[in-house]
């Protein structure tokens, strides 16, 4: 056989095979994205619902821990979640520079049909209380205190945790920090977002 259609028939195999390989990872992407609309569609339903019919008159609730006498716990329940890292930050800066009208809607993170943990286990896993005056996360080993004058706001996102899509919140603090909380509880998010907005209208009293 001559060398020209050796040449020929070699470099259309190749073609046609990577031809083969796009239609195989545009396929899967286009999975992806109907699967992540669903659930997006599903969680935005929740949130009208909630956010119709949510009452901001919060009932205080015993904990076992004391708390000082200026501090009420409204919330607890338990949780697990990540944390953002710098290189994940660097490409959603614009969560710090959201404005009070935008808060609590549903906001993608950018790259988050690619979105990953880094690792397989959760960063925090253990029980959240929301006080007037902190998130408090409260783990065997450790406890991490987000005080709500560092919060910037809260906002409810699809996550993509491993490869699997699932309604979560953003907790986005002034150090440079988003805690990822992996729940669909859209109560707990507009509890937070309540105490925020009324911490701001005392501060302003």
């Amino acid at each position: 056989m001559n060398i020209k259609w050796i040449i020929i028939i070699a470099f259309g195999s190749l073609l046609l095979i990577t031809i083969l390989i796009l239609a195989i990872l545009a396929f899967f992407q286009q999975q992806r994205i109907k699967q992540y609309q669903k659930i997006k569609t599903n969680y935005q339903k929740e949130i009208n619902l909630v956010k119709t019919n949510f009452n901001n008159n919060f009932k205080p609730i015993s904990i076992k821990y004391e708390l000082p006498y200026n501090e009420i716990c409204y919330l607890h329940q338990k949780i697990k979640g990540t944390i953002l890292s710098q290189k994940q930050i660097k490409k959603n800066f614009f969560l710090f520079e959201l404005k009070d009208y935008q808060q609590f809607s549903l906001t993608n993170l950018n790259g988050f049909l690619n979105f990953r943990s880094h690792k397989e286990n959760p960063d925090y896993y253990g029980d959240i209380y929301l006080t007037n005056q902190r998130v408090l996360i409260d783990e065997v080993n450790k406890a991490i205190t987000i005080w709500l004058t560092d919060i910037i706001t809260v906002l409810p996102t699809i996550l993509n945790i491993n490869n699997t899509f699932q309604p979560g919140l953003l907790l986005i603090a002034k150090q440079k920090l988003v805690y990822c909380f992996w729940t669909d509880d859209v109560k707990m998010g507009l509890r937070i977002n309540e105490l925020l907005q009324q911490k701001r209208g005392q501060k302003g009293d």
